[in-house]
């Protein structure tokens, strides 16, 4: 029964810190468990209800269960008393403990007025509540130092490594220009079809075309796309760089607005301050002292101020690389496309041969373009394909004239590649300033 007892006090002992701590843990919020409402105490409502109101709601909750705990017990031991009328021994504890019942039942309800007599304080719920601290003196802190170096180092690394693909772009565009000029129709087929049977039928040349092994540039296929695939792979990296230009600018521009800024901000305050009590001083010597703090502040804005004349001027750099990257890409991109060309202009640019083959032993060949007497189903080996002509079908003039253009943007590139990186050696390295 104590064991019982025991487990009882310390669950509901649980129940009642749980209720306490979770009000003030969590902060002014509603609380998702709707709680009972009984008379003479409110439930709570919201994670800050009062401690004290706590308590009262949980005695209000207690008193009522006691109360119907009475009743069950009162009435468990009434249908002993009509089951005992052959044992009249049991009369005498029936009525001991409807007794005890009543006379618990009696102290809970009057345990109000006892303890009001003993002491009114232990039945009045003041709210609890922490005293409130003053606040301590405000302390102004500078921002914190930004690691410059780590970020131009960055940029300076980046514009270094776009050198490698503006210089490939040239190479591999000279290499494939230069790889086009050996391509030529003759390497080319002609379609010829025999317009009859009849004699007097001719062998009548259509169109040349290129498949496999008849590729206009046949002897350098296979050098000239992987000349096309190394161009498109620089093509990518000239955007990647591109992409990386536009967000290092955008970091360093946040850097001028949260960093360089702030700073001034901060600095430009202090001067005004320190510049305020120094009119405040009398004496000598605590003005010299001043003035040299003051001249200390100064020094340190017109070092940020150079500083941001020379991370502003950075960031229109980097616009500028992003824009002749990205023209740049635009070219190398051209001359992947360029070299298709050669093949799609095979059958507008190469004119296509014909020639019927021999119509029976000991006969001469028939002359090319010229109808057999028989007609060209009468010869031995029908109507041929002759080599085609027409020169060369690549676009090489257009080729020479991107060439040309991505001779300027190389040399653009590089400049603006020159200038990112001769600012961020131009910018000084940070001082320290004793404040």
């Amino acid at each position: 029964m104590k064991k019982n007892f025991r487990t009882i006090i310390i669950f509901f002992s649980w129940i009642i810190l749980f209720l306490i701590t979770s009000g003030s843990a969590f902060g002014q919020k509603e609380l998702e468990t709707i709680y009972p409402q009984i008379p003479g105490a409110t439930g709570p409502t919201t994670s800050s209800f009062p401690i004290a109101e706590y308590v009262k709601y949980i005695y209000g909750i207690a008193l009522g269960l006691s109360g119907v705990i009475a009743f069950l017990a009162i009435l468990r031991e009434g249908l002993r008393y009509l089951s005992a009328t052959d044992k009249p021994g049991n009369f005498a504890a029936v009525r001991k403990n409807i007794q005890a019942i009543l006379g618990g039942v009696l102290i809970l309800i009057f345990s109000y007025l006892i303890l009001n007599t003993i002491n009114p304080q232990l039945v009045s719920f003041p709210e609890i509540s922490l005293p409130e601290i003053p606040p301590g003196p405000t302390v102004t802190i500078p921002p914190a130092t930004y690691p410059n170096s780590d970020l131009l180092r960055r940029i300076a690394t980046m514009a270094q490594e776009a050198q490698s693909p503006v210089n490939a772009a040239l190479t591999m565009s000279g290499q494939i220009k230069l790889l086009t000029e050996s391509c030529s129709c003759n390497y080319t087929a002609s379609l010829c079809v025999c317009n009859g049977g009849q004699p007097g039928s001719s062998c009548v040349a259509q169109y040349c075309y290129a498949g496999p092994g008849t590729h206009p540039c046949e002897a350098v296929r296979l050098e000239l796309e992987a000349s096309r695939q190394s161009i498109a792979k620089t093509r990518d990296n000239l955007l990647y760089y591109r992409n990386k230009s536009l967000a290092e600018k955008e970091d360093l521009n946040q850097n001028i607005i949260k960093v360089v800024d702030e700073k001034l901000k901060w600095i430009e305050a202090k001067i005004i301050d320190e510049t305020r009590i120094l009119g405040e001083l009398e004496s000598e010597g605590p003005k010299k002292e001043q003035q040299k703090k003051i001249d200390n502040f100064q020094a340190a804005r017109n070092a940020l101020l150079e500083e941001r004349g020379y991370k502003s001027a950075l960031v229109a750099e980097l616009a500028i690389l992003a824009a002749e990257l990205q023209t740049l890409a635009q070219s190398a991109d051209n001359f992947y496309q360029l070299p298709q060309q050669c093949v799609t202009n095979v059958k507008s640019q190469c004119q296509a041969k014909c020639k019927v083959g021999i119509e029976a032993p000991g006969a001469n060949e028939c002359i090319s373009d010229v109808p057999c007497l028989y007609g060209c189903h009468n010869a031995a080996l029908g109507c041929q394909p002759d080599t085609c002509q027409g020169g060369n079908p690549c676009p090489t003039q257009e080729m020479t004239t991107e060439l040309l253009k991505l001779n300027g943007l190389v040399a653009a590139a590089d400049k603006a590649i020159f200038a990112v990186i001769q600012t961020i050696n131009a910018i000084p390295a940070q001082r320290q300033f004793n404040f």
